[in-house]
């Protein structure tokens, strides 16, 4: 082969491998580029599926997003700057699910919120690096009212009055972790015994909104009422209601006993004499 023939071959081996070089180059710099990996995105209520972006306290939203690939992803819900909500985990089967309930002291009516969904997928365009992709969601939650009902019953045998309160919203959903505040007065026909209500305590519903008072009754009179509170703050409304207790010898009926609104569980332990009252409560 004569030297311009080897010239030749060598420049043209030299710019092969510059080409190389140069789409390797190019390769690189776009694997460690932005890369879309979501293939779609939602956010849904569990109570009110018409809501868009406007939730109310309780309430439970439900991300869901499919991916091009798994990986990691990562769930921040922003109050301004401040992160309120994490939670983080695996996307399996190139899907996620995140479940994120609308409960103080995290996430409170009167505010707006950010959620920021994060996927991240290593080794992907190429081995060795990671992309990320993220999608953005904003939110407001609102307050709401509520009611309660309520039920009770007289254990004869232990002398022990049981009352049963469900707190829901107004939609008939439960409501967690809410404060309700028991009071009584003491009747003797149309004669209080008692000057004013006398508190019983307070505590707090469990995750299905029920709420249970047990109280220890040696009361040597006709009957008595009971209140029932709920103070307002910033998620759920305020709402009070009454009812009568009538006793007898052989036995203890209730009668209008509807608390529209409340929640209180607790044990008590009561006893009077004449019209001498002494009381002995204990929170579960």
């Amino acid at each position: 082969m004569c030297g311009c023939c080897k010239r030749a071959v060598g420049f043209i081996f030299v710019l092969v491998m510059l080409v190389s070089f140069y789409a390797g180059v190019v390769e690189a710099a776009d694997a460690f580029g932005s890369h879309e990996l979501f293939m779609s995105f939602s956010v849904s209520s569990l109570r009110r599926l018409n809501s868009t972006d406007r939730f109310v306290s309780g309430d439970t939203l439900v991300f869901r997003a499919e991916c091009l690939l798994d990986g990691v992803y990562e769930l921040k819900i922003y109050e301004n700057s401040s992160v309120v909500f994490e939670v983080l985990g695996e996307v399996c089967n190139s899907s996620i699910e995140v479940y994120v309930p609308l409960y103080p002291p995290a996430l409170n009516s009167g505010k707006a919120y950010t959620a920021v969904l994060y996927v991240y997928v290593f080794n992907y365009p190429m081995f060795g690096v990671y992309s990320a992709d993220s999608e953005v969601y904003v939110f407001e939650v609102a307050g709401v009212e509520t009611r309660l009902k309520v039920s009770g019953e007289y254990k004869s045998a232990f002398h022990i009055l049981s009352l049963y309160a469900n707190l829901m919203d107004v939609d008939g959903y439960p409501i967690a972790n809410e404060s309700l505040s028991f009071y009584l007065q003491f009747k003797d026909g149309e004669t209080r015994l008692t000057d004013g209500w006398l508190p019983v305590g307070s505590a707090k519903t469990n995750a299905s909104g029920i709420a249970t008072l047990n109280v220890a009754l040696n009361v040597p009179c006709e009957g008595y009422m009971v209140k029932a509170c709920h103070e307002r703050n910033d998620n759920f409304g305020f709402s009070e209601s009454y009812g009568n207790i009538a006793v007898s010898s052989s036995s203890l009926e209730i009668f209008n006993l509807n608390i529209q609104c409340g929640t209180y569980l607790g044990n008590g332990v009561l006893t009077a004499n004449g019209g001498n009252v002494t009381i002995l409560v204990s929170s579960a």
